[in-house]
């Protein structure tokens, strides 16, 4: 089946479609330039899965909840949420992961909300995977001492978000818009399903 030629926004859309257009443009750069990120944190995943561990996730940045919500039609349902109530339980009463993985998401590459809790994980036997950017201190300080949460990670999968999460600028008020943050992370969080739904069928085939 044929498919209908990709049709370029007329000259003069404006924004919005130069927002699409820079979109799409990033996309196809991370699938090349992320790939074997992709496949490290599969690789990862896929062991911890094979030797009876759980697989959790949590996020946060410009990122409809709902787009990675356990049950969603077309998720294949092999991670699971952290629900909210886990980030408030005290140190005692936590998850121990023993082997489990954590894929985090945040906006950039540390959060006020997931910090702490993704440290604690990772003590307490996380391997942990996270979904984000690498950042400069002077556009996002660090919210605990140490270090941030792709340097704590065992793999990195860079969603490349610009400098204060926005891609195109409105001159007449000098404002920034267009944040990338959620939509990079979502193609990433379900790239990195995709292959690894796809490893665990062809190893039950083998």
């Amino acid at each position: 089946m044929k498919t209908k030629a990709t049709r370029k926004a007329p000259a003069g859309a404006g924004k919005a479609a130069a927002f699409l257009d820079c979109v799409v443009s990033s996309i196809r750069k991370k699938r090349t330039a992320e790939w074997n990120e992709i496949e490290s944190a599969a690789s990862i995943i896929v062991k911890a899965l094979g030797s009876g561990h759980k697989v959790f996730y949590l996020g946060e940045g410009h990122m409809t909840p709902l787009a990675i919500t356990f049950g969603t039609a077309g998720n294949p349902n092999l991670f699971m949420p952290i629900d909210a109530s886990d980030l408030l339980a005290p140190l005692p009463n936590m998850r121990r992961y023993d082997g489990d993985v954590l894929i985090v998401l945040p906006q950039f590459d540390t959060s006020p909300s997931l910090d702490q809790y993704v440290f604690q994980a990772k003590l307490f036997g996380a391997k942990v995977v996270c979904i984000g950017t690498p950042t400069d201190r002077a556009t996002v300080p660090i919210t605990l001492p140490g270090k941030s949460l792709t340097e704590i990670s065992d793999a990195v999968i860079n969603t490349h978000t610009p400098p204060k999460d926005a891609l195109l600028s409105l001159r007449a008020v000098d404002a920034k818009i267009g944040p990338t943050s959620g939509i990079m992370a979502v193609a990433m969080f379900y790239a990195l399903a995709v292959e690894v739904a796809e490893r665990l069928v062809s190893a039950a085939k083998k």
